[in-house]
């Protein structure tokens, strides 16, 4: 049984969803089984669970935690023992958290509270591939109209860019991949770097 999980992270407007539909297509042709775990704040955003809904910043996170917990953990349950070769491609991981806090102690509370630890929760994915915003490498054009859940400006967008790739630059398998280039080319480089691991090339 061989089981990659791979997260797709990076700032709003990177593209994540794009590759993540183009990488599935690609490794389902090449006979993997392929899950796909959908970002949870636009989940709970679909729900009508909005940020202005929640009373503050720590309880929307932590509301987010708990969800994408749930939904890996499932996951996991579900696809122990299974004969074939399967790739999870998560569209953000547990850590994505983290960038959106100010103040890391409470980022650290709310893993307390959950019971995880963040070296726990790097080692639990193969492979993070980081998808930079084109509010970061072409603001002219960034825009919010493709997501709903989507509301940051552009200099927010880029703050949270580089936060976000600092919270996942300590996984021992983290790859940049720059959004200014063209969506196949990016396609191309990001799947060279997931077959060297699925190969196990990069471990």
């Amino acid at each position: 049984m061989d089981i990659f999980k791979i997260v797709f992270t990076g700032g709003p407007c990177a593209g994540k969803t794009t590759q993540i539909n183009m990488v599935k297509k690609y490794l389902e042709d090449k006979g993997y089984t392929v899950m796909c775990v959908s970002e949870t704040a636009t989940d709970l955003y679909n729900l009508g669970l909005k940020y202005k809904f929640i009373n503050n910043q720590i309880d929307f996170q932590t509301l987010v935690l708990k969800a994408q917990s749930f939904k890996e953990n499932l996951l996991d349950e579900n696809i122990q023992n299974k004969s074939e070769k399967i790739v999870v491609l998560y569209d953000r991981g547990i850590l994505d958290n983290k960038a959106y806090f100010d103040n890391l102690r409470d980022f650290d509370y709310i893993l307390k509270q959950s019971n995880l630890k963040e070296i726990n929760i790097l080692d639990n994915y193969d492979l993070v591939i980081d998808l930079v915003s084109l509010a970061a490498c072409d603001p002219k054009k960034y825009e919010i109209d493709s997501n709903d859940a989507r509301t940051e400006t552009v200099e927010y967008a880029k703050q949270l860019d580089e936060k976000t790739s600092n919270v996942w630059a300590g996984h021992h398998n983290f790859s940049i991949f720059n959004s200014n280039t063209s969506i196949n080319e990016e396609f191309r480089l990001i799947i060279e770097k997931i077959e060297r691991v699925i190969n196990r090339q990069d471990f």
